[in-house]
């Protein structure tokens, strides 16, 4: 590296990827962009940027993305089921709870009860 080329801060680097300095310090604790520590500041080569960027890059298009086959197919299928089947629970428990809150807001209405009283009085 000793080659001329210039170590960059964390500071830098969150700047030329549009994140904070603790996110980028976090990203060398994972070991997810490599970094040399001189004493107590962490420093960047600009190749760890691209090879960073390069390694996270996502496929832009469908032509670009690597197949799924079945195998890797078959490690999700269960964990979507068991979402599914949370899923429904809860939108049911929603169904539930609006129709006691309906309940509830007819039963302790005051206005309703005042219209109930006016008929009864004429």
């Amino acid at each position: 590296m000793i080659d001329g080329g210039k170590l960059l801060t964390a500071a830098q680097v969150g700047r030329r990827l549009n994140i904070r300095p603790g996110h980028v310090l976090r990203l060398i604790r994972r070991r997810d962009l490599a970094a040399v520590q001189i004493g107590r500041q962490w420093r960047i080569e600009p190749q760890a940027i691209e090879a960073y960027i390069t390694a996270h890059r996502q496929a832009t298009n469908l032509e670009e993305a690597a197949p799924v086959d079945d195998r890797q197919l078959a490690l999700f299928t269960p964990p979507l089921q068991d979402l599914q089947t949370t899923l429904a629970g809860v939108d049911a428990l929603r169904l539930t709870m609006d129709r006691l809150r309906e309940r509830d807001a007819v039963a302790i209405d005051p206005d309703a009860g005042a219209d109930v009283a006016e008929d009864q009085a004429s």
